[in-house]
């Protein structure tokens, strides 16, 4: 994801997309990272939690493209 790309252009879909893009990114490698084992369940539990909040903010940026 190209950041001065995204914050100069005045496009708001392309905005949203590189939003998708970069969160769908992110998740799979959170995915990737979760199927290690992991000595302490405490870490791989804050690893899911972060990835949880990724899936969250993703399913709301994609709410509010259908809003459009």
């Amino acid at each position: 994801m190209d950041l001065k790309s995204i914050f100069t252009s005045e496009d708001a879909e392309e905005i949203i997309a590189a939003c998708i893009t970069g969160e769908k990114a992110a998740i799979k490698d959170y995915e990737e990272v979760l199927e290690i084992t992991f000595a302490d369940e405490s870490l791989r539990e804050l690893i899911l939690k972060q990835k949880n909040g990724i899936e969250e903010a993703l399913t709301t940026i994609k709410a509010q493209l259908e809003l459009k």
